[in-house]
């Protein structure tokens, strides 16, 4: 069986180094818990244009490309790299391919079959949604934190895991009826809930 496996902020810490970064840069401190909505502008309150800015100025800085992995994320990937094919799937544009291929390689050596981007232009254009790229796949679950995602993978009738994070509060979702699950951080709680979700048995 296929898993689907978002990258920021569900494997790797990459907002944390984002907001440190934007708040040096202009002189700000916002911190990570103020961002209840993963439209990030709305909450800077600056347009589309200059989040996009911001993103692309960050994509340049060496923190961009040393973003931190999360904790247990490696060793749960190894173990479940046992029982499923795993796949990548990024919102991620195509013209950071190189840099997010690197961070993959370093941290979870051997454990991905495929890695998907599903955005272009910086972001400004979608390749296709996350649904239909799990769905082109056969993934049977998708594990992200971007409520947006999670909701179109629940009504397309995929199983998702929600890394927990300030954006994606149970108040985004409507009722799943049991195909989906919350993880807080990675250990063999989540494990044990990426499985019985998926019933596999082991």
């Amino acid at each position: 069986m296929i898993l689907a496996f978002d990258l920021d902020d569900t494997l790797i810490d990459t907002f944390s180094v984002l907001l440190a970064s934007c708040n040096q840069t202009y002189g700000e401190n916002f911190q990570k818990e103020e961002f209840v909505s993963h439209n990030f502008a709305s909450v800077w309150k600056i347009t589309g244009e200059q989040w996009k800015i911001r993103f692309c100025d960050f994509d340049q800085t060496k923190a961009a490309r040393d973003i931190p992995i999360l904790p247990g994320a490696q060793k749960m990937i190894a173990h479940l790299a046992q029982y499923y094919y795993l796949h990548i799937v990024t919102s991620r544009p195509v013209e950071v391919a190189k840099q997010t291929r690197k961070l993959v390689l370093r941290y979870f050596p051997d454990m991905f079959s495929g890695i998907h981007f599903c955005t272009k232009d910086w972001g400004s254009t979608h390749i296709c949604s996350k649904n239909e790229m799990c769905a082109s796949l056969g993934a049977i679950a998708l594990i992200d934190d971007h409520p947006k995602h999670v909701g179109l993978c629940v009504e397309a009738g995929l199983k998702v895991c929600v890394f927990d994070q300030p954006w994606n509060q149970p108040h985004h979702y409507p009722e799943t009826n049991g195909s989906m699950a919350r993880i807080f951080e990675w250990n063999d709680e989540a494990t044990k809930k990426i499985k019985l979700l998926t019933t596999v048995q082991t």
